[in-house]
């Protein structure tokens, strides 16, 4: 990755230490990301997505597995934390049996080899094609229990654009996270991706929405923030002095006095 050392400079120049998650690309073996990880980890703790949604629907079963396993071997320790399944409920990753199997066939995994494991959720309200892929009532029907029970982290992407530019509450936010709480009774919640799909967006925008959703006050249980920018590496590099965006992020970032 040509811009590693900018994103490294940028990360280490956070208010806060990061978390950087990092996208394993199906086309990609393990060995492409040796660098990027032993770059990464000195300086922000890691979150591993072994696929990603846009990839699930052409993974078999066997693929899933495989992926964990090549990475848990690849990395092992390093890795902090390990998305085992992102926006497992969005329309485009398959049947709900299909998506769960591979899933929790990823989570038992990490699970077994004493690694902490997340999943994110794509809200999408009133904006489903299919209502019977809305978050809250997919995820409490097709998620298995012991990944209720078990799962450390449950974690939120929702971007504006793709639901009619359409912003929640903070009293919309609040019970979204009360309920995950609820059903995940061990596991931190909080935000997985931010963003916007729209990539031409005007600077001030973006910073604008980056600024609401990293400060938004949830007061759910267990609500740990997360939120994740998805383009990070398009849309923070070269950070200061000249990105306004990063500048956004490390004010959001910056610890109240």
């Amino acid at each position: 990755m040509s811009a590693l050392p900018q994103l490294v400079a940028s990360l280490e120049a956070l208010p806060q230490r990061p978390t950087e998650r990092i996208v394993f690309d199906q086309g990609e073996p393990p060995s492409a990301y040796t660098a990027a990880v032993a770059a990464l980890q000195p300086i922000s703790y890691l979150m591993a997505e072994p696929v990603d949604s846009s990839q699930v629907a052409g993974a078999s079963l066997a693929d899933y597995h495989a992926r964990t396993a090549a990475l848990l071997a690849a990395f092992g320790t390093r890795i902090d934390l390990w998305e085992v399944g992102n926006e497992i409920n969005g329309e485009w990753l398959g049947s709900a049996a299909d998506v769960t199997a591979k899933v929790a066939d990823s989570y038992r995994q990490v699970a077994a080899a004493g690694g902490r494991t997340a999943i994110t959720l794509y809200y999408n309200p009133n904006c489903s094609e299919d209502t019977a892929h809305q978050m809250l009532p997919w995820t409490r029907e097709n998620v298995p229990q012991d990944l209720k029970n078990g799962l450390d982290y449950v974690l939120v992407s929702y971007y504006e654009d793709n639901c009619h530019h359409y912003r929640p509450p903070l009293s919309e936010w609040n019970q979204v996270f009360t309920e995950l709480a609820q059903l995940f009774p061990h596991a931190r919640v909080g935000f997985g991706e931010n963003g916007t799909s729209e990539r031409t967006a005007p600077l001030d925008q973006k910073a604008e929405q980056l600024t609401h959703y990293y400060t938004l006050p949830v007061t759910a249980p267990r609500y740990m923030g997360g939120h994740f920018w998805w383009y990070y590496a398009e849309d923070m590099l070269p950070y200061p002095p000249a990105n306004a965006l990063w500048t956004a992020l490390s004010r959001a970032l910056t610890p109240l006095s």
